[in-house]
Parts: C-alpha cells; structure tokens; sequence
C-alpha cells in the first residue's frame, strides 16, 4: 500500500506530502514512514521521479517491508504447490475411484456367474451325501439279512427256541426297517431327479 501511495503522489503538490506522511504515519509499517519523514524535500522529490531508485530505497533500507513481502511470496508458492499436489492427488484419487468401481462390478458379476454353480454344488453335495446313506443302508440290509441266514442255519437240537425267537424276531424287525427306509429314501431320490 505504501509503495502505490508514493507513486501516486507523483501529480500532487509537495506541499501536502507532510499532510499524507502524519496521516498514514498510524500503518504498522512505522519504520518505512520514519524513514521517509527523515527525508528532505528534495531527496523525496528525487525517490518520486526515479521509480527504480524508490523501489531500491524500499528493498534495501525497508526491512519489515521486505520481510512482510518475502513472507507473501513464500505463502503465495507454497499455496500453489499445495494447490498443485492437491490437484494431482484428486486426480489420482479420481482414478482410483474408477478402478474400484470397475473391481467392484467385476466382483459382483463374478458372483453372479458362480451363483448357479454354487447352487449345483450344494446340489451334488445332497445328493452325494444321499448316495452314501443309500451305500451304507443297503450294507446294512445286506449284514442283516445275512445274519438272519446265518442265525437260521446255525440251528440244531440243542437250540434254546425262546433265545433264539426273540433275537430271530428283534433281527427280523431291524431288517424291515431299513429295508423300508431304504425303499423311501429310493423313491423319494428318485422324485427328485424327475
């Protein structure tokens, strides 16, 4: 501000530079105004025709002013390359948005195409699991009835008939059961397959 008010005094009377001088004097810049009141007439008269020699008297003997304009330009450059790197940084962040939403959507129609294997599996678990239970069912139907052939046949007269009656009956029983679970777990896979 004070350099634009001493160019601008340029067209005014010398008379009023005093008046100007004790008006500004309140700026926190007190030393530039101090400086600049030491000055003759003649001296202040020479700064406001030369603007080279005025910007010199400012740069050199001025120097909370250089600071103050030192101290602007740092922040004025560090704003801009905060603001550079900021941009960048958007924009890298803008790509990885897109890339995101790209895996995003390929996971998802990843998903969507395993869905029906997935589903067959867990079909081919059941019924691989089913078919065990079958295996094992028709081991035991065939252990059961071969140990009723085996309890018949082993018989002679020296047999407890009683003993033998009710374990005959028990064993008999057992194979009838799994003899007729093993007929509905068949009919019921093979509703499934249909």
């Amino acid at each position: 501000q004070a350099v634009s008010l001493l160019f601008g005094l340029r067209c005014w009377s010398l008379d009023i530079i005093g008046n100007i001088m004790a008006a500004v004097a309140k700026h926190p810049l007190d030393d530039l105004y101090t400086a600049i009141r030491t000055k003759s007439t003649e001296e202040l008269k020479g700064l406001l025709e030369d603007e080279d020699l005025l910007r010199d008297y400012f740069e050199n003997s001025m120097t909370a002013f250089k600071e103050k304009q030192d101290l602007v330009r740092n922040i004025k450059a560090h704003n801009a390359a905060q603001a550079q790197k900021n941009l960048q940084r958007n924009a890298e962040f803008e790509k990885l948005q897109v890339e995101v939403e790209t895996l995003r959507a390929a996971v998802f129609q990843r998903q969507q195409d395993l869905q029906p294997l997935l589903a067959r599996i867990d079909e081919v678990k059941q019924e691989n699991n089913l078919a065990a239970v079958v295996s094992r069912l028709e081991g035991a139907v065939r252990e059961t009835e071969d140990h009723c052939k085996e309890m018949a046949a082993n018989t002679d007269s020296d047999t407890n008939w009683n003993k033998f009656a009710t374990e005959f009956i028990k064993l008999r029983k057992t194979l009838h059961h799994r003899q007729a679970l093993l007929e509905r777990i068949t009919i019921d896979r093979t509703d499934v397959g249909r």
